[in-house]
């Protein structure tokens, strides 16, 4: 089988996955809908994993550590950059959103409780997502279309799939769903020069992602679940904002890494 071929096959399931998410709550009585959504999430997640080692055994075997996930001396340390770029992204998007008179959670919404279970759901989805658009999506891109297209390409398919966030269409304006698409793709592209500059692995993006998704979703109140004002402004991922928190991260995350690696 070709590598294009393989490619789209893999590209279809994805979206057949996301598309699975997105809808299962919808379709059963009200009352269900949130176990449904829930069970259906960490089911996608698991599908994709799967998928992943399933293609690579299909290319001639090899675990999911191949793509990025060796364990050596400076997997900590790429950690750690991530950490600190994704943390300093999203905390410069929250500041302007003081600054800028945005909304955020009350500060008493903020409990050890909602950090615990936000960070738990964030590991977990950076490091399905991460393997998925990073370790196979990205790398197989650059053997088809080389890097640069790669990362854009990724990319693009990594932002059409968070339209589950817009679903149905009708409940968010088209200029926010072209926003919220746009920053979610400077996102994918962040965290594929986070995978290059880390000198292909996925330690740094992964973590990156994680810290970004916990400062996101734990200070901010999670729009169009929730009202929200200042969405096209302030709003982290749907607001412009967002753009400037991840020129942020490219620089914190260039500086971290590249002078790592320098220091080695």
């Amino acid at each position: 089988m070709s590598d294009r071929r393989r490619l789209a096959e893999f590209a279809v399931l994805i979206f057949a996955y996301v598309l699975l998410s997105a809808t299962a709550g919808r379709i059963v009585p009200e009352q269900m809908e949130d176990a449904v959504a829930t069970v259906t999430f960490f089911a996608v997640l698991f599908l994709m994993y799967v998928t992943v080692a399933l293609f690579l055994d299909r290319e001639g075997g090899g675990s999911v550590s191949t793509l990025g996930l060796q364990q050596d001396g400076k997997a900590v340390q790429q950690i750690s950059a991530g950490v600190l770029a994704g943390v300093g992204a999203a905390m410069s998007v929250t500041l302007l959103a003081i600054l800028l008179g945005g909304q955020l959670r009350p500060a008493s919404d903020v409990t050890a409780g909602l950090l615990i279970s936000t960070a738990s759901i964030a590991v977990i989805v950076s490091f399905v997502e991460e393997l998925t658009y990073r370790g196979y999506l990205l790398t197989r891109m650059e053997k088809c279309l080389g890097q640069r297209l790669a990362i854009v390409g990724s990319s693009v398919f990594f932002s059409l799939m968070h339209f589950s966030w817009w679903t149905p269409p009708y409940q968010v304006p088209p200029y926010l769903v072209a926003m919220f698409t746009a920053n979610i793709f400077v996102g994918g592209c962040t965290l594929a020069l986070a995978y290059y500059w880390s000198g292909r692995r996925l330690w740094a993006p992964m973590a990156f992602h994680a810290s970004w998704n916990v400062v996101a979703y734990a200070l901010f109140p999670i729009y169009p679940r929730e009202n929200v004002t200042q969405v096209i402004l302030t709003q982290i991922e749907w607001g412009a904002t967002t753009l400037v928190g991840f020129a942020i991260g490219i620089i914190l995350l260039w500086l971290l890494l590249t002078e790592g690696e320098k220091q080695v």
